[in-house]
């Protein structure tokens, strides 16, 4: 894609060169990086961070947006061996565990 945007602005300028016409500027798109959720921190009293495979139904009511349903996919999935494994035995949605993924450790 990056090669064809290129390859058309260089056509372009020949071709502003070859003629007498006036063709406007063209300025490179600034594009943003992707920016990442801010990680959520605990709330008092919850710890820094939570070890799914050992976690008590208490401690697992610490994550924000998890509810006693989530809670029980996460308990009844153990065991994990990466974090990342709620995603893939689809425990949790990544719009809910991109957030609280930083809070979250396997040992």
């Amino acid at each position: 894609m990056r090669s064809w945007l290129i390859l058309g602005i260089s056509a372009i300028s020949l071709c502003a060169c070859a003629s007498d016409q006036k063709f406007p500027v063209l300025e490179p798109a600034k594009v943003e990086p992707p920016t990442t959720q801010a990680q959520t921190t605990p709330p008092d009293g919850c710890p820094p961070q939570i070890n799914i495979n050992i976690a008590s139904e208490e401690e697992l009511r610490c994550l924000p947006g998890i509810g006693l349903e989530r809670i029980d996919d996460i308990v009844q999935g153990r065991p994990y061996w990466a974090v990342e494994d709620l995603l893939k035995k689809k425990i949790l949605p990544e719009s809910i565990y991109e957030p609280i993924a930083g809070m979250l450790v396997v040992n």
